[in-house]
């Protein structure tokens, strides 16, 4: 049951440390240079990635488009309900860097094998022993009557990836050192079943 349980909490982390290469941290910091004036577009993103897999004649993934700022502030919240289970993640950055990470999950014990608190209290110990003091990262669990809010927030500001990337549901694809990709890391979260939804 415990490497049952621990599947499950790998999900409701949800830390997804995708890359931006380093052409969009660039764009991201405002190094790219143009002599020209410069305005605040506003793009529909709808995922490069479809197009890639079809030429490469895979699978292509649905996913939402949603509005983005190649140079500007981007907030995109994604939510999946499942049964006894809801999590809702908000991304926050500039451009494709991601500055900011929020997650919320509500989950029911009975989903999970768990008859009350203490049982997930135990369950959840080792977990929240590791995320706790760590630079950059917040994270709390509140033990209610028949579920658990577990609440997990990351500023990438301050957090050190090389740390991040160690911890029990981290997700790493690429090099991390251009910071974490905002469109790629939405495209990766649509993927699994999260959808876009309003703040």
């Amino acid at each position: 049951m415990k490497k049952i349980m621990m599947l499950c909490l790998v999900l409701l982390f949800s830390i997804a440390l995708v890359a931006c290469n380093s052409s969009d941290a660039n764009k991201s910091e405002g190094k790219e240079s143009n002599d020209k004036d410069v305005t605040k577009t506003t793009e529909q993103v709808e995922g490069n990635v479809e197009e890639e897999n079809l030429e490469e004649g895979s699978e292509a993934l649905e996913t939402q488009a949603f509005e983005f700022d190649p140079s500007g502030e981007n907030i995109v919240p994604l939510e999946l309900t499942d049964e006894g289970l809801m999590v809702r993640l908000t991304y926050k950055g500039i451009g494709d860097l991601v500055t900011e990470q929020t997650t919320e999950s509500i989950v029911k014990y009975d989903s999970m094998g768990l008859s009350n608190a203490e049982e997930a209290q135990e369950a959840l110990e080792e977990l929240t022993e590791e995320y706790t003091g760590i630079e950059g990262v917040s994270y709390n669990v509140d033990f209610q009557d028949d579920q658990f809010v577990e609440s997990l927030s990351i500023n990438y500001e301050i957090a050190d990836p090389s740390v991040l990337t160690e911890l029990t549901g981290a997700f790493v694809e690429g090099d991390l050192s251009n910071g974490v990709s905002l469109q790629d890391s939405v495209r990766m979260f649509q993927a699994q079943g999260f959808e876009i939804v309003e703040e």
